[in-house]
């Protein structure tokens, strides 16, 4: 699962220029000399495809992988490959990449059982879906420094449910709602562009419409954009997408997108 992650650490480095750090979790301190000489060929591939690389290894201690891979993914950008597996740690049920993103602190680049592992992190927009939540408008700070970063556009999403929602819960957003929001950040970066589609699964249709897009998404939303007592749709758009994913908790919007990472940590989940 690890090596997935790979390529994409190594464009990411290549782009911001920074170093890569491997980070390995086992449960035995017995276990670390083996991990470190496993690691070996890992690293081989890595100075291959990027020489000069500014490259370390840690193997770490840690019976629970998520904490050890946040601990020591501090300041950092996380990169993982990730099944995007349901589970449930402290009461809360979601995936292992859902659950770094939320002890770190830091956003982290996901790439996910469905990505094209060689081309992860080759996208030609940002996204980023919106369903009318300050929460979910929340993402729209880091999606455009992103953008910016990459120098590419920036893309508005939202899914309107095919099937009547309760009538008591949000109402579904509109034109009006996604032309004002892109028409609110035009001065942050040029162009925005908006989608609007309808659909019952909202994971399938973000996934279908961002394409070759680097989507941006937050652990925690309303339903439409995370089912908390299930697993969120994070999950579930990371385990189709095509592409890289940029997973934050909604106080990180203000987050750096890249620059402020001194390197690309590539973790195994």
């Amino acid at each position: 699962m690890a090596d997935r992650a790979i390529p994409a650490a190594v464009a990411i480095a290549k782009f911001f220029e920074c170093g890569i750090e491997i980070l390995q979790c086992v449960q035995d301190p017995y276990e670390v000399p083996l991990q470190q000489r496993d690691l070996e060929p890992v690293k081989r591939r890595i100075r291959r495809a990027l020489p000069g690389v500014d490259l370390r290894v840690s193997v770490i201690v840690e019976p629970h992988a998520p904490a050890g891979i946040a601990a020591a993914a501090q300041h950092q950008l996380p990169v993982l490959a990730t099944g995007a597996t349901v589970f449930e740690l402290d009461r809360y049920v979601g995936s292992v990449a859902e659950s770094v993103v939320r002890l770190s602190g830091q956003p982290a680049v996901i790439v996910g059982p469905a990505a094209d592992t060689e081309h992860a992190f080759t996208v030609d927009r940002v996204a980023v879906p919106l369903d009318g939540s300050t929460l979910a408008e929340s993402a729209i700070p880091l999606a455009v420094e992103w953008a910016n970063e990459l120098d590419v556009p920036l893309h508005l999403l939202s899914v309107v449910p095919q099937t009547p929602t309760d009538a008591d819960g949000p109402a579904p957003v509109d034109v009006d709602y996604l032309r004002e929001t892109a028409a609110s950040v035009e001065g942050a970066i040029q162009p925005v562009t908006w989608h609007m589609m309808s659909s019952d699964n909202t994971a399938a249709a973000l996934a279908e419409a961002a394409e070759d897009a680097l989507l941006v998404l937050h652990t925690h939303g309303r339903t439409g954009l995370a089912r908390i007592a299930v697993g969120s749709v994070a999950t579930d758009v990371i385990r189709v997408a095509r592409r890289a994913v940029v997973l934050a908790r909604p106080e990180l919007a203000e987050a750096t997108g890249g620059d402020g990472a001194k390197h690309a940590a590539g973790a195994e989940s």
